[in-house]
Parts: C-alpha cells; structure tokens; sequence
C-alpha cells in the first residue's frame, strides 16, 4: 500500500478546523482522506503550531 504526505500547510489547517469546532474530526479526516490515528498522532506532535513552526518541527526530525 502506497503511503501518502500531507505537506505541514494541511496537516496544521486540519488541526486548526478540528479546533474550531464546526464538523467532527472523522469528518474533517475525511474530507483530507487521512484516518482518525493520523489525526491524533499529529495532533500530539505539532499541538497548537502556526505551518511555519510545523515546517521548523519537520526539518528537525529529518523528515523535510
């Protein structure tokens, strides 16, 4: 199974919707086509960052 990214940009503006409280996380997850886990694992991870901070969090691991 191919795996796929999610640049910072969205995987930031998915948690800033989540927090806004409009739709649910499955819903929100599904319109980005990405599962619940990855949802709460990047929530743990980049928490309330700003893309540029994400970007900076990124580079750090290696993964940019």
């Amino acid at each position: 199974m191919k795996t796929r990214q999610f640049s910072e940009d969205q995987i930031v503006k998915l948690l800033q919707d989540a927090k806004k409280g409009e739709k649910s996380v499955e819903e929100l997850c599904r319109d980005l086509g990405c599962s619940t886990a990855s949802f709460y694992a990047w929530k743990k991870k980049y928490g309330d960052t700003s893309p540029d901070e994400a970007r900076r969090l990124l580079g750090q691991n290696g993964l940019a």
